[in-house]
């Protein structure tokens, strides 16, 4: 999805965690830069996250469906489906 130059990001630093299949369980994670749209993600470095996976939202006790868009050391890039 293409980001308009309008699109309102708001810079945060809320906890959340990605639910993660193998191995099962949860991974923290701080979410950064997030829109409507999406989010960018601060995450382990060493952890190799999947394409599609779910982000829990401590501060909302929301769960999101997530495609990965972008990836760097330390951080990800992703967008709500």
């Amino acid at each position: 999805m293409k980001r308009g130059p309008l699109d309102a990001r708001l810079l945060l630093s809320d906890v959340g965690r990605i639910l993660v299949d193998f191995p099962p369980g949860l991974v923290s994670c701080v979410l950064r830069d997030v829109s409507a749209h999406g989010a960018r993600l601060m995450v382990p470095d060493a952890i190799s996250f999947p394409d599609r996976l779910r982000l829990l939202v401590d501060a909302e006790e929301a769960s999101v469906p997530c495609a990965v868009v972008w990836r760097r050391t330390g951080e990800m890039g992703v967008v709500f489906v």
